[in-house]
């Protein structure tokens, strides 16, 4: 979870030196893209092995809006990644930079490798 939270600040310390709005909603939207961008390719690597067939669009949209809400209301609204002590080095925005791009990636190969099993068979 520390992870999780370390993550999370970064996030919210990103919005903090740029926005004037909420940046608790803003780090809620982000970081619940980034579960969600997880969480798919997940989903499409067992797609991709036959154990499970692709679903309705429209429950995976609803499952991201709970990952959403349970995101915020337990998780981020209570501030408990403010109060881990983090501090922003270099070594962790890299880090994260290397989370944000291998997820990208991730969803993107597996994808790939989904329409060619697709279109070839």
């Amino acid at each position: 979870m520390k992870i999780y939270y370390y993550l999370l600040f970064r996030i919210y310390m990103f919005y903090a030196k740029r926005e004037k709005h909420n940046n608790l909603l803003s780090t809620s939207f982000l970081s619940t893209v980034f579960v969600s961008l997880n969480l798919i390719a997940v989903f499409l690597t067992i797609n991709y092995l036959g154990l499970v067939q692709i679903v309705n669009p429209i429950i995976i949209a609803s499952s991201m809006i709970l990952l959403w809400a349970f995101n915020y209301y337990l998780i981020i609204r209570k501030k408990a990644f403010l109060n881990q002590d983090f501090k922003e080095d270099k070594k962790g925005g890299i880090l994260v930079c290397y989370y944000i791009i291998f997820s990208f990636l991730l969803v993107f190969i597996v994808a790939q490798l989904n329409r060619e099993r697709i279109f070839n068979v």
